[in-house]
């Protein structure tokens, strides 16, 4: 039975013209939850729109991360033009189960005033700010690092304006929408993921994940998360309180990781340590 729908609210979906089984099967979901939603079609990164190869510096960015990127800001200059007042933006190889319009939905309904992005994607990592426990169950938060991936978010008329800022484009897609400094984002998120991902590599998302600092043919780029203007931007949208909770809880978070590999190792040393030894004893015997 299709998913009853509180209200409408538009859905605009990435995908290639070649990838037909994905838009198919995206259709489909979409279709079993009652929801009608509107094809972007993806750019292909060699083949960048005129009005876009201005935004993406020679040397900086992969084909397909130079794709991934310019078919989102086609989303986005979608709900500028027409004046729409938000959006849900999905990739192609999104999921969702039953329920997902009511959450969305409820998303929207306790959403703070001024929103301008709201990441539904992926389940957090990091330490965050509740504000709101949805009928669903899930919960409204302002994340203390906002998570990768752009499989699904929400997006505001005034967040794909700023999100159009006329600038370099520097990172992937996933990497910015990390940044809400930088384009000074209102940003929220979801606690638990809304929406999945089929099992199958995406011909839209940038390969491979941008969330680290990297090497591009020669040029070293800094790590963009971690930066004086992150850290200000952070304590200012979290309230002081809140920030240094969020720290040390990622701080401890990251000390438990650390300490669980080291155990691990520890722990493989003596493995190979006793293996070694019972070996040659029983040469010797």
């Amino acid at each position: 039975m299709a998913e009853q729908k509180d209200r409408e609210f538009t859905i605009l979906y990435i995908n290639r013209d070649k990838d037909v089984g994905r838009r198919k099967a995206l259709e489909v979901n979409l279709g079993w939850l009652g929801l009608e939603a509107e094809r972007i079609t993806a750019v292909e990164g060699r083949k960048l729109p005129q009005e876009l190869r201005h935004m993406f510096p020679p040397s900086r960015l992969s084909p397909g991360e130079v794709g991934c990127y310019a078919s989102h800001m086609l989303a986005w200059t979608k709900l500028v033009e027409e004046d729409i007042p938000f959006a849900l933006v999905l990739e192609d190889d999104a999921a969702m189960d039953k329920g997902f319009a009511k959450v969305i939905n409820e998303t929207l309904a306790a959403a703070p005033e001024g929103w301008d992005f709201i990441h539904v994607s992926t389940a957090r990592r990091f330490s965050h700010r509740p504000l709101a426990k949805l009928p669903s169950g899930h919960t409204l938060a302002r994340f203390s690092r906002v998570p990768a991936a752009t499989r699904g978010y929400l997006i505001s008329n005034a967040g794909a304006r700023k999100m159009l800022k006329p600038i370099p484009r520097l990172f992937p897609v996933d990497l910015d929408t990390r940044l809400p400094w930088k384009f000074d984002l209102d940003s929220y998120g979801l606690v638990e993921a809304l929406v999945g991902e089929r099992p199958s590599i995406s011909t839209i998302s940038p390969i491979p994940s941008a969330g680290r600092s990297r090497l591009r043919r020669g040029i070293r780029l800094n790590n963009p998360l971690h930066t004086w203007s992150g850290l200000v931007f952070n304590i200012r949208k979290l309230g002081f309180a809140w920030w240094l909770r969020c720290l040390a809880a990622n701080v401890g978070r990251r000390i438990g990781t650390s300490l669980a590999k080291i155990v691990r190792f520890a722990g493989t040393c003596t493995a190979a340590f006793r293996s070694t030894t019972m070996k040659r004893v029983a040469a010797k015997l």
